[in-house]
């Protein structure tokens, strides 16, 4: 499903999704397998989550590199 969806999507978009694949695959596991979160790797989990929410946040507010001629 998710490479059927990225053909309908541009690169940074599907950049930041994969990106949170990492994420959601710890919570899922913690919450459907019982496996446990350490204290690290929650810290870690944070860190992506809250990354992918501040970049998606400000995308299209950050100037583009210029391009040489």
């Amino acid at each position: 499903m998710q490479t059927i969806a990225q053909r309908f999507t541009s690169a940074s978009h599907a950049a930041v999704i994969v990106s949170a694949e990492s994420v959601f695959g710890a919570v899922g596991a913690a919450i459907f397998l019982g496996e446990r979160l350490s204290p690290t790797g929650a810290a870690g989990a944070a860190v992506i989550f809250g990354s992918i929410t501040l970049l998606s946040l400000t995308t299209g507010k950050i100037s583009k590199p210029a391009v040489a001629d």
